[in-house]
């Protein structure tokens, strides 16, 4: 009895992945607007359609390449601010060398010390802020690079949706195998969690607004009104919770696919990504231990635990050699569980422009994830985190 209650469960949860994924991708595909070079028609004299702002803090390797792409932009009216946040390597001399080229397009500024109440990257875009000019800013991060459309798209996202504020997943690059377990984790929002539609239909519910870091775009004047990254100062899942701030402030938000126009490689191998992430799976549960253990037990009991079951019942079948063993009702909702979610993660990775064969990785994935919430967790009571020479939590 217990087993076959089990297994109904398990097949549930396969249906429910694969359904509540293809819900959000259909939703993304319908919102998800073509970029246009058109300006928004009532611009004032002296201000620009857009602000690019990059917060920048040792981030001499990326920020070049960064600016390069965001300089070969085929939007007509942008600007890019830049904000040294008290690098300790060559960043502001980079910043220096294509201010001097692009001094009509490109501003630079130095970040003021870090007072104690604020997160490091919430305080340099906070001081961007209020430097900027254009009606719309986007939020963008130093390693990312962007497609000559990538203002454009943003713009058109805005408008045409009639936007307060847009995100999405960017296109990631994974080169090891360490982050190929690790990047794709974060699909889990909108694969699990998040159910992107209803992020239209209840205005200020903010559990439906997700947002990603490295693509922000916001109306200025509104951001500003609602009370700008001061609302999540000492957040360290800064972009999750300012998304939900804005969302509860009246916002109209949008979660996209912007793979087409923007990228980033997040983390330079398994050791960085497994920091990355852990430094903000805890946060994003609002630091409650207990949410975190049942999370934990959730997902090994009916994520992880139903493919290792399923090999050893198929070699117990294959032994046995009677196929017809495979029609007994607990087996058949064990093929349902790992099959339906293998196919999330096919559909997931196609939509995201990435080798379908990923899937296969899943349940390592799954694993990996187990190993960084406890890592999470048990950093953030104790030591903290140090990232990009700031502690962190």
């Amino acid at each position: 009895m217990i087993q076959t209650l089990y297994g109904y469960i398990l097949a549930g949860i396969g249906v429910y992945f694969l359904v509540f994924s293809g819900i959000n991708h259909i939703w993304q595909f319908i919102c998800t607007k073509k970029p246009q070079n058109r300006l928004p028609g009532d611009l004032e004299p002296g201000e620009m359609a857009i602000s690019v702002l990059i917060p920048a803090r040792n981030e001499a390797e990326n920020l070049g390449p960064c600016l390069e792409s965001l300089l070969q932009q085929e939007y007509p009216s942008y600007e890019i601010l830049v904000i040294d946040d008290n690098s300790e390597d060559a960043t502001w001399r980079i910043m220096e060398e294509y201010a001097i080229k692009h001094p009509g397009r490109l501003r630079i500024f130095k970040g003021k010390p870090l007072p104690e109440d604020w997160q490091g990257k919430c305080w340099a875009l906070d001081q961007l802020v209020g430097e900027a000019r254009g009606r719309y800013l986007l939020f963008t991060d130093a390693d990312t690079r962007h497609t000559p459309q990538s203002l454009a798209f943003a713009a058109a996202n805005l408008e045409e949706n009639r936007a307060d504020m847009i995100s999405g997943y960017t296109f990631q690059h994974m080169r090891t195998f360490g982050e190929k377990i690790t990047v794709p984790l974060l699909y889990m929002l909108t694969t699990l969690f998040l159910l992107l539609p209803l992020n239209s239909l209840f205005k200020k519910v903010s559990l439906f607004s997700p947002a990603i870091g490295q693509y922000i775009g916001v109306n200025r004047r509104k951001f500003i009104a609602a009370g700008g990254w001061s609302l999540v100062k000492k957040q360290t899942t800064e972009d999750i919770f300012i998304a939900r701030k804005c969302k509860k402030a009246g916002f109209r938000t949008f979660f996209l696919n912007c793979t087409r126009v923007v990228s980033c490689r997040m983390f330079s191998g398994f050791r960085e990504a497994r920091r990355g992430l852990s430094k903000n799976i805890f946060d994003f549960l609002g630091r409650i231990s207990a949410l975190l253990f049942f999370a934990f037990f959730a997902v090994l009991i009916f994520l992880v635990l139903p493919v290792y079951l399923g090999v050893f019942e198929f070699f117990r079948i294959l032994c046995a050699g009677d196929l017809s063993m495979l029609c007994a009702p607990f087996r058949l909702c064990l093929l349902v569980n790992v099959l339906f979610i293998f196919l999330t993660w096919v559909f997931l990775f196609i939509s995201q422009g990435l080798p379908w064969f990923y899937a296969f990785l899943y349940p390592i994935m799954f694993v990996n994830l187990l190993n960084i919430a406890l890592l999470s967790w048990y950093r953030s009571g104790r030591a903290g985190y140090i990232w990009k020479g700031r502690k962190v939590l």
